[in-house]
C-alpha cells in the first residue's frame, strides 16, 4: 500500500514510527468486506491522529533521540544537507540545528504527505459518498437537498424514479421510528431489500464501489500459481 512506502527509505526512524499508526489502516483497506463508508471513516480518524502528531514536539524529540542512539551504535555521524538558494528537489527550509532541520525538512513534510494522500484518496467529499447518509446511523445529517443530489447522482440506477420521493419519505419515517436501524452499509442494504427498491439500488451501488485494487491484485497472484512460466512456454 502507498501508506507503507512513503519516505521510509529516506527517513527510516520517522517512517518506522508512523507505520505503527498506518499499518492497521493499510491492512483494513485490503479486506474483502471493506466498503467506502468504513474506509472514509477510518481514514478520517487517522488524519485526525496524524494532525495531533504533527504538533507534538515531545513526540518528535523522542523519535530523534531514538535515531541518535541508532546512529551512535553504528558509528554514523548526524549531518545536515546544505541549504541552497535554488533547491527545489527536496524540502529546503532554513534551520539553525540538526534537530530543527530533521523536524521541518523531514518529519513535518512526511506527515503532511501522508495526511494529504489520505484526504485526497479517501476523505475528499464526493457526490457518490452522499448516499452514506441513507444509512440509519448517519440519517440525522440527511436533508431534502441532499436527497435530491443523491437522486441526481444515482439517477441511472433508480428502479422507479417517479416513486423515489415517496419511498424516501416512508423510509425516513421508518428510520425515525427505529424500524430500520442498521449502523453499517451492509446492514442497511439488507433492511431495504424489497420494500425500498430505489434506496436499495443506491446502497447496493455504493457498497460495490471498490476501495482499493487489492482484490484485483489477489486474483492475479492466484492466476500466477496456475499459469506458471513453464506452462506458458510448453507446446504440444
Amino acid at each position: 500500500m502507498y501508506i507503507h512506502s512513503t519516505y521510509v527509505t529516506s527517513t527510516p526512524e520517522e517512517g518506522r514510527h508512523l507505520i505503527k499508526y498506518t499499518a492497521a489502516l493499510s491492512k483494513y483497506l485490503q479486506l474483502e468486506d471493506c466498503d467506502l463508508v468504513k474506509a472514509a471513516t477510518n481514514a478520517t480518524n487517522m488524519v485526525d491522529t496524524l494532525n495531533n502528531k504533527r504538533g507534538n514536539d515531545d513526540l518528535f524529540n523522542n523519535i530523534y533521540n531514538d535515531a541518535i542512539s541508532f546512529a551512535n551504535n553504528w558509528q554514523i555521524d548526524i549531518t545536515t544537507k546544505r541549504t541552497g538558494g535554488c533547491q527545489i528537489h527536496r524540502p529546503n527550509a532554513p534551520f539553525t540545528s540538526a534537530v530543527e532541520h530533521y523536524k521541518i525538512n523531514t518529519y513535518i513534510p512526511m506527515l503532511d504527505y501522508l495526511i494529504t494522500e489520505l484526504r485526497d484518496r479517501l476523505c475528499r467529499p464526493s457526490p457518490r459518498m452522499e448516499a452514506q447518509y441513507l444509512i440509519p446511523a448517519y440519517s440525522n445529517l440527511m436533508t431534502v437537498d441532499l436527497w435530491q443530489s443523491i437522486k441526481e447522482t444515482y439517477s441511472s440506477f433508480l428502479e422507479d424514479p417517479l416513486a423515489a420521493d415517496a419511498e424516501y419519505e416512508v423510509y425516513m419515517n421508518d428510520v425515525a421510528a427505529k424500524k430500520v436501524n442498521s449502523d453499517n452499509l451492509k446492514g442497511a442494504l439488507l433492511e431495504t431489500y424489497g420494500f425500498y427498491p430505489n434506496i436499495y439500488n443506491i446502497l447496493k451501488v455504493l457498497l460495490t464501489m471498490p476501495v482499493s485494487t487489492a482484490t484485483v491484485e489477489r486474483s492475479f497472484s492466484s492466476l500466477r500459481r496456475l499459469k506458471t512460466y513453464l506452462r506458458s512456454t510448453m507446446i504440444d
